[in-house]
């Protein structure tokens, strides 16, 4: 099943959302899956805790998933589909592939057990720290029970998870409006009954474009999605033209879709199938070209075009795992955990760093993810840099308010942003000027990789963020920028 959001747009009229359901553990009806058709129980514990002293814990000493729902099965009874938002705090600890997750589900007037999935939150990979999550979902009016789900999803012999400040509010946190969410069969078919949100504030281009990515075409009434090289009819799970490279795989109908198994297999571009991307490559624009069959959630760029159009041939042609010896290429080594700290990173340098500070875009914001020898993945953020002046730069310190030093082993990404403000200074001869960021790596950010080099860390990849103008991320090492890309295809890369 697929999930697409198309858009938001602020709503100020919007009510200040309502919290409908709390449990932080000290004061719980208990996680033991009463009243769901299935799930287990999940214990409280004080090992770990965000707030209160307690939380939530699922502990696997085998390679199963677990899963428990909340006894409490809070009654809602709205006139008009109304959106709610579900969020909660997961620690999720493990040497191997694991991951926590946060689901909502609903009961509607005739039911009588929580048995339908309206909405589940995203993989939370990141290991060794509490990670936030929250989502917004559109609930119909004739849904009348709302209920939590938690779970701990594994392929390890031995994992943990811990959740707290689970929540349930009536509204949207960000008092933004959902435009559009579809939901999806393996196959494509759009769920029918729950998700049919589309407002008139959305984009009526854009929201053409769903399963897949996909732009669907509704002309005579065919239905079929444009894959670039073929038309796809998701109601038959088939393809409307040929396969062009049929001659290459004899073994299966020139028509069938993903191999008939969508759940692992996709198909970018209506060409061939790929296998699921665990350590996915792309090329500089964020077009998944192949992978590199590992699962180690890393994250590859391959920047030259013609390396990049071989690697795509060889995926097409069945090549599961494709070999990067040799290959111009950067290695996100925390995979999406990077990319949502370059992310947080570049939104918070618009910010002020507290209230009254003055210093929205004027500082420079950074971070860190490490990946040991385990894979277990560990992220930190780093004290914001001074305030820009006519006599102060506004550099960041690499590393200063970590809580996770790397090792030299580690696979580590180090990431920070330049500033996207101006100010009013004067040059060496007193003229008036107005200052703002040089593009690019700084002389400072090239001294300070050199010196990690010299001290024996050997497998670093360095960010850094232009945000002034068109946003660019900037991959470098001593010698300088090794790599560009526009930070639109950036935020691409998960």
């Amino acid at each position: 099943m697929g999930n697409v959001r198309l858009s938001y747009t602020e709503n100020p009229d919007i009510d200040v959302p309502e919290t409908v359901f709390y449990d932080n553990a000290t004061n719980t009806q208990g996680w033991d899956s009463n009243g769901p058709s299935s799930g287990g129980t999940a214990e409280v514990a004080t090992d770990k805790s965000y707030s209160g002293g307690k939380s939530f814990k699922i502990h696997r000493t085998t390679g199963t998933s677990y899963y428990a729902h909340s006894n409490e099965r809070v009654t809602i009874d709205n006139d008009e589909e109304t959106a709610y938002t579900f969020s909660g705090r997961i620690f999720v600890e493990s040497a191997g592939y694991a991951w926590g997750r946060i689901i909502l589900f609903v009961d509607d007037e005739t039911s009588t057990e929580i048995s339908t999935e309206i909405a589940h939150g995203d993989k939370i990979k990141t290991k060794g720290e509490w990670v936030y999550y929250e989502k917004t979902v559109m609930v119909p009016a004739n849904i009348d029970k709302i209920n939590l789900r938690i779970g701990l999803y594994h392929q390890t012999d031995n994992a943990t998870a811990w959740f707290d400040d689970l929540k349930i509010v009536k509204g949207n946190l960000s008092r933004t409006t959902l435009v559009e969410e579809s939901n999806y069969y393996p196959f494509g078919l759009k769920h029918k009954g729950y998700n049919n949100v589309v407002s008139s504030n959305g984009n009526s281009t854009a929201q053409k474009f769903g399963f897949g990515g996909k732009e669907l075409s509704e002309e005579l009434g065919i239905q079929w999605h444009d894959f670039s090289a073929r038309n796809y009819d998701a109601s038959l799970g088939r393809w409307m033209n040929i396969d062009p490279l049929a001659e290459q795989m004899r073994r299966h109908s020139p028509y069938n879709y993903a191999f008939n198994s969508p759940v692992y297999f996709i198909d970018p571009d209506g060409m061939a199938p790929v296998g699921s991307m665990e350590d996915p490559i792309y090329d500089k624009k964020a077009n998944l070209i192949g992978d590199d069959g590992k699962s180690g959630g890393k994250i590859h760029i391959v920047y030259n075009k013609d390396q990049a159009k071989e690697i795509k041939a060889q995926t097409k042609n069945g090549n599961t795992a494709i070999d990067l010896s040799g290959k111009d290429v950067v290695t996100l080594h925390g995979g999406k955990t990077t990319v949502n700290g370059v992310i947080k990173a570049v939104n918070n340098q618009g910010k002020d760093t507290s209230p009254g500070a003055g210093d929205a875009k004027l500082h420079e914001e950074g971070g860190n993810v490490n990946v040991d020898s385990k894979g277990k993945v560990t992220s930190d953020t780093w004290t914001p840099g001074a305030k820009k002046t006519g006599t102060k730069n506004a550099s960041i310190k690499p590393f200063i308010g970590a809580k996770n030093n790397p090792a030299q082993t580690d696979g580590i990404d180090m990431y920070h942003t330049h500033t996207s403000g101006s100010i009013n200074s004067t040059d060496s001869t007193g003229a008036p000027i107005v200052a703002s960021a040089a593009p690019g790596p700084s002389n400072g950010d090239k001294r300070h990789y050199k010196s990690m080099v010299k001290s024996g860390y050997t497998n670093v990849t360095a960010i850094q963020i232009d945000t002034r103008g068109v946003k660019k991320v900037n991959f470098y090492n001593g010698g300088g920028t090794v790599t560009s890309i526009k930070y639109k295809h950036f935020k691409k890369l998960k």
